[in-house]
């Protein structure tokens, strides 16, 4: 467990090192939980999720733009009565 510890989890020795086992094996199955819940970015549900992102981005680009023109007529505005 020690083992699998510094290499998939970057823990050193001095951390594991005045732990009980207790505590080493809380951590380890944390560790493991951890990689078993990694979603490689080739599955479905991240291709999903990325056509989500791709709407959301489209919405607030369409936003910005129409911020921008109304700040531009506006301005446009403020020189024309100057």
């Amino acid at each position: 467990m020690c083992t699998y510890l510094k290499n998939m989890a970057n823990y050193k020795h001095s951390h594991l090192k005045n732990k009980s086992f207790e505590e080493i094996q809380m951590l380890f199955n944390n560790t493991l939980k951890w990689i078993e819940s990694f979603v490689p970015m080739d599955t479905e549900l991240v291709k999903g999720s990325e056509k989500v992102a791709k709407g959301c981005s489209k919405r607030a680009t369409y936003k910005l733009e129409q911020e921008d023109a109304k700040r531009q007529r506006i301005e446009e505005e403020n020189e024309s009565v100057e």
